[in-house]
């Protein structure tokens, strides 16, 4: 895929999560699009689209306010503008200062929210699978404590 496409998918994605539709998908998807232009050693694609990657931007710091009030407290607000301040800097600018932290920020940003999805999802289904856990666990006894002290 070529690096003008990602960008093309990316804001995209920020902008249908900006919209507060699919909030948690739209990012997992755009971050995933993003991470290797981060660590692209190329240049060439950043000139020539510099207006789009300052719509990305744009749309970044709108998708952010958004996620943050979807995830509640489940994500920090903090973990989620150092995530999505590499699509403001690292992609404008891979020598801008601390690029490689904002790169890591926002993989951190990618697998805690991939967990997220993961655990509503969980939820969704009803969580039978702990009822049969939390089941099995009420059936085993414990041994008395006179038999560990022997």
């Amino acid at each position: 895929m070529t690096p003008e496409n990602r960008l093309r998918q990316i804001a995209q994605c920020l902008a249908v999560a900006a919209k507060g539709e699919m909030v948690l998908g739209n990012t997992l998807l755009a971050l995933d699009r993003a991470l290797p232009l981060f660590t692209s050693p190329h240049t060439d694609w950043r000139d020539a689209n510099r207006a789009l990657i300052s719509g990305i931007a744009i749309g970044a710091y709108r998708a952010a306010l958004v996620l943050v009030r979807a995830c509640g407290d489940r994500v920090s607000r903090k973990e989620v503008f150092l995530g999505f301040s590499a699509f403001t800097h690292v992609l404008g600018d891979p020598a801008t200062p601390y690029a490689s932290d904002r790169a890591t920020y926002a993989r951190i940003l990618l697998c805690r929210l991939s967990i997220l999805l993961d655990e509503t999802a969980l939820a969704d289904r009803g969580h039978l699978l702990t009822a049969e856990v939390d089941a099995q666990i009420s059936a085993q006894t414990v041994p008395p404590l006179s038999i560990a002290l022997h």
